[in-house]
């Protein structure tokens, strides 16, 4: 006893400042660092502590136990220790046979389900609580178990500084070379196509004259269109470029230290845990996304497949993820790929449409396809969260609380700031956000909604460049009037196809139609009859008797293809000479009518030229038209709606912008209009609305801003305002 005694005190004295005799050996644990720097805080002729047999490994638990005790006030410490696994090895077991003083061994004594080379894990550390080893990346801050007497080897520490001076290395190259060109090279077409379009609206406007596109040479397209399609274009480069340009670096910035660490080297204690960037990635992929347009359908086709295969895939990785690990990681990996797999299978509708066991691509509009894409998109962020969350928790369990798992594992603060990462994410692209974000994206540098309004006269066109050439073409081809006098009463009375009706139809040529009749097919039709009789009766009187010709929608267009005529309709419009509002009781609840109305305003047509006829009270009309809601607006086909609602959508983003437009043109001006009775002709007319001031200025603004736009603006027409003509058919 006497002998064990003394020897145990010429330990201690024998142990330099800083060190405990403890175990026949002189031990310290450290402040917490990485393997490397452990070499340095070990000092001279000491090296991380190495279990070389089970008894050792025993005596560096208890050691361990008593110095966080004693030095940090814990009884959990996670320590570095010096059995390292060699490259090479077999992966994740194989090549733990070697110290660090180049001393071999043959024990280990990892925990159940380690060791896991996770993001390439090659050192062993020490939980004093249960006694076994985890493999952690060499480069995470952990405390270190030092030894005294078991100076490292040079082939240890050379191997050690040539793995830093890579990670160093491959920093620089992350951040200097691999960040930027993956992040703009790929947008360089992008860019250059954007600088060519503005650079060719320059010279237009320099030489008086527009360019066009080879396709346009042998058709003469209105500049109302072409400046329509200008503004659109700077509208949808400057939020594709901001949009595109910002999702990938966020995503390239996110992805790319996981992947250096995963396939090359460990780079964590340069630029800290990788897990830590790959919080981010998701946002990077919605910013991404935020750039497709609900107009773009083959975009949107691509983005949808592309989703539910990729999530499919990526469910089923996940899954044996979760196979490989235990606790609350697996349930937690688990939820992650239920939410992927689920997503996956919920996108299948906008994929695929299967009727009487046959299926086919789907013919969901494009519209209600984006929608679906954000939602599994959505559903796969949350699902994630979830996932990451229960891992957090599982690495409190495992480290013996939150703040152990904080200081010990660093995946911990990842797997948390990935919860609230996703959980922002969802919330923030929600449907209403995504408007508003788009808006204030296009809305960068600008004022006022001219380019959003032009925007969704473009999407109408058809949505790209030169779409407008196409849409010209094939309205003067397909142009048709209806004389008025050839309408039977029962024949406004509905709105079901009539080839009979198409018959009565003559080719027309724009600008020699009298009016576009703009009316709601819910509302009364012997009112309506009777309303466009008492019109085409006046105004063939003050047109020498002319026969007064109409543009009407069931008779000029094929009804059994509305959708080939969408993007002919601002042409239609600008072909007539006046726009005829029948307004009933549901005129304002049809998109088809709002939409009309608004597109006659935006292109230019003369406030002079809006013929109003309110076939309901003024009182309800005003009420509703001041409530006006275009996403509660409906079509007689909801494809029709999902298209038109897309449009508005593509030009402003959200309908808040597009309602308060809606309302300044014609709800607040109705109320102070006088009613007017259809008896005899010499007691109808056209009571002018006095309180039409507001409708009259934006109108008037509208052609001054077009007009100054395309530099055609006339010196000769007198500055004054004229009024729309309302009246109240009673």
């Amino acid at each position: 006893m006497l002998l064990l005694l003394v020897s145990v005190a010429r330990a201690a004295a024998a142990c330099p400042a800083g060190y405990t005799a403890a175990a026949g050996s002189c031990y310290l644990l450290t402040e917490q660092a990485s393997v490397l720097e452990c070499t340095t805080l070990c000092g001279q002729d000491a090296s991380l502590a190495c279990a070389t047999s089970a008894t050792k490994a025993q005596d560096l638990v208890s050691v361990a136990s008593d110095l966080g005790r004693a030095s940090f006030g814990y009884d959990n410490v996670l320590a570095w220790i010096g059995n390292r696994q060699e490259a090479g090895s077999r992966e994740p077991a194989g090549g733990w046979d070697t110290c660090p003083s180049g001393e071999a061994t043959n024990h280990t004594n990892f925990a159940e389900n380690f060791p896991t080379n996770y993001n390439g894990a090659g050192c062993a550390v020490l939980v004093s609580a249960s006694g076994g080893w985890v493999d952690y990346p060499c480069t995470w801050p952990i405390h270190c178990l030092c030894e005294h007497g078991k100076a490292p080897s040079a082939e240890y520490v050379d191997r050690l500084e040539d793995e830093s001076e890579r990670a160093r290395k491959w920093t620089l190259y992350i951040f200097l070379i691999i960040w930027p060109c993956l992040t703009l090279l790929p947008m360089t077409p992008r860019l250059l196509k954007a600088a060519r379009r503005r650079f060719a609206s320059k010279q237009a406007g320099a030489e008086g004259e527009p360019l066009s596109p080879p396709r346009e040479k042998q058709v003469k397209v209105d500049p109302k269109f072409r400046e329509a399609e200008k503004k659109a274009d700077r509208l949808r480069d400057r939020v594709n470029i901001i949009t595109v340009l910002t999702g990938r670096a966020v995503f390239v910035l996110s992805v790319t230290p996981w992947l250096t660490n995963l396939f090359v080297v460990d780079t964590n204690a340069e630029i800290g845990s990788q897990l830590s960037y790959l919080t981010f990635s998701g946002w990077g992929f919605m910013l991404f996304a935020l750039s497709i347009r609900p107009i773009d359908s083959s975009v949107i086709r691509i983005a949808v497949r592309t989703i539910c295969s990729v999530f499919f895939l990526l469910g089923l990785s996940i899954v044996y993820v979760a196979y490989r690990v235990a606790g609350l990681a697996r349930i937690g990996n688990a939820s992650s790929a239920v939410f992927m797999i689920g997503g996956s299978l919920l996108a299948l509708p906008s994929v695929f449409s299967c009727t009487r066991g046959r299926c086919s691509w789907t013919t969901m509009p494009p519209r209600r396809q984006l929608q679906r894409f954000w939602l599994v998109v959505r559903l796969a962020a949350f699902g994630l969260g979830l996932g990451w969350f229960l891992n957090g928790i599982g690495y409190c369990i495992d480290c013996g609380g939150f703040t152990l798992a904080l200081r010990y594992h660093p995946g911990t603060l990842s797997s948390f700031l990935s919860v609230i990462s996703a959980l922002a994410a969802v919330l923030a692209f929600s449907q209403h956000i995504r408007g508003r974000m788009y808006r204030f994206i296009g809305q960068l540098g600008e004022r006022g909604t001219e380019n959003e309004e032009a925007a969704v006269i473009a999407a109408l066109l058809g949505g790209k460049s030169g779409d407008a050439a196409a849409a010209l073409a094939k309205a003067e081809a397909t142009f048709r009037a209806l004389p008025v006098s050839s309408l039977t009463r029962e024949e406004l009375a509905h709105n079901k196809p009539d080839p009979e009706l198409f018959k009565k139809t003559v080719p027309a040529k724009l600008g020699e139609v009298a009016a576009f009749m703009s009316h709601s097919w819910s509302d009364d039709g012997n009112v309506k009859f009777d309303a466009l009789q008492d019109y085409a009766e006046a105004w063939e009187k003050a047109n020498d008797g002319k026969p007064c010709l109409i543009w009407l929608d069931k008779a000029c267009i094929d009804q059994l293809n509305i959708a080939a005529s969408l993007a002919a309709l601002p042409i239609f419009l600008s072909g007539c000479q006046q726009l005829l509002v029948l307004a009933g009781e549901t005129y304002t609840t049809r998109l088809w009518c709002v939409m009309e109305l608004f597109t006659f305003l935006r292109m230019g047509g003369k406030r002079q030229n809006v013929r109003i006829k309110l076939l309901s009270g003024t009182d309800t009309m005003h009420q509703r038209m001041a409530q006006f809601d275009a996403s509660k607006a409906r079509c007689y086909l909801d494809k029709d709606r999902q298209g038109l609602l897309a449009v508005v959508e593509a030009g402003f983003g959200t309908f808040a912008p597009f309602n308060k437009l809606v309302r300044d043109i014609f709800a607040p001006h109705i109320k102070g209009s006088t009613t007017r009775s259809l008896g005899s002709p010499t007691k109808r007319g056209l009571a002018w609305g006095r309180s039409l001031g507001n409708l009259s200025t934006y109108l008037r603004s509208n052609t001054t801003r077009a007009n100054t736009a395309r530099g055609t603006a006339r010196n000769d027409e007198p500055a004054k305002e004229s009024e729309v003509q309302v009246e109240i058919v009673a």
